[in-house]
């Protein structure tokens, strides 16, 4: 590709700064993680998050130099999962709550990573629990996740680790904000649609009618008020991984295995590249089943 421009040279230079381990492929317009770091620690992914999200909200300077075709993606488990809810959704018109994306995938959450060979029984479960309320509580999942641990210790019995030493919890716990007040609003907005009697369904489906009514736009994409999508590519694996805009993903890839979006479409999204499997919260729980569809 050609020579990067001024301004896209300091979009690359503060993506990366503060991130040593993170550079940039000028000849194939993509960010990569180092091979030495083919077995991250749970630190690592964490500050690999700070170039996540200034990717997603810093959309890069024309022209158009990250990106990547459609029918290029192969995605991973957590990915295909949501894509595949769109097919039970609206081809095999399954109910929502019978879905594999709500059933399994959805109520999966990584949090942390430790030696595999490391014991992990209900005392280390507990202090694994009480140390994530300590160093993740600007993190509003790992703070939801402990909320509901404190009014039921049960959640314990689905805290797993599996073979690589990434914890999972298999469990429907609402997500709620850090704020007080923010998740005030979000309970009240729930026991709304409850009364209301709102339908039951993922908001991917909206964005797949939205694509469908009105075709593909990066602008679009970029206007959303969570940012853009970040993809992740394992070299390992050889699979994609939406690190952000997860939903506009897995609708333009159903759209596009019905034949309804071209392959050829162009997503201006960011790519990194990492050398390890898949990413934290791309990891299917111990004990949930995974079906072929996802598993592919």
């Amino acid at each position: 590709m050609p020579d990067l421009t001024d301004v896209q040279r300091a979009y690359v230079e503060d993506v990366v700064e503060g991130v040593p381990f993170l550079g940039f492929d000028r000849a194939r317009g993509r960010f990569s993680v180092s091979e030495s770091v083919a077995d991250p620690t749970w630190e690592q992914t964490r500050i690999l998050g700070k170039a996540i999200r200034k990717l997603c909200h810093r959309r890069p300077p024309p022209p158009a130099f990250c990106s990547v075709r459609l029918d290029e993606l192969t995605m991973g488990y957590y990915d295909r999962c949501l894509e595949y809810y769109c097919y039970e959704r609206l081809e095999l018109n399954r109910r929502h709550e019978e879905t594999c994306w709500v059933r399994y995938a959805e109520k999966t959450y990584c949090l942390g990573r430790m030696d595999p060979a490391a014991e992990f029984g209900p005392e280390e479960k507990a202090r694994f629990m009480e140390r994530l309320a300590r160093e993740e509580s600007r993190n509003y999942v790992a703070m939801s996740v402990w909320r509901a641990y404190r009014k039921n210790h049960r959640l314990l019995r689905t805290l797993k680790k599996d073979d690589e030493g990434w914890v999972l919890l298999l469990a429907d716990i609402p997500m709620r904000p850090l704020g007080y007040r923010e998740r005030l609003v979000a309970s009240a907005k729930e026991s709304a649609k409850r009364v209301l009697r709102y339908p039951r369904e993922d908001r991917v489906l909206r964005v797949v009618r939205s694509i469908e009514a009105s075709g593909w736009n990066n602008d679009i994409a970029w206007t959303e008020p969570e940012g853009g999508a970040v993809l992740g590519y394992s070299t390992s694996g050889r699979r994609y991984f939406a690190l952000t805009g997860r939903h506009r993903i897995a609708a333009a890839r159903y759209l596009y295995s019905q034949g309804k979006l071209s392959g050829a479409t162009l997503l201006e999204f960011p790519v990194i590249e990492y050398p390890w499997g898949p990413w934290r919260q791309g990891r299917s729980h111990p004990d949930t089943p995974v079906c072929e569809w996802c598993r592919a």
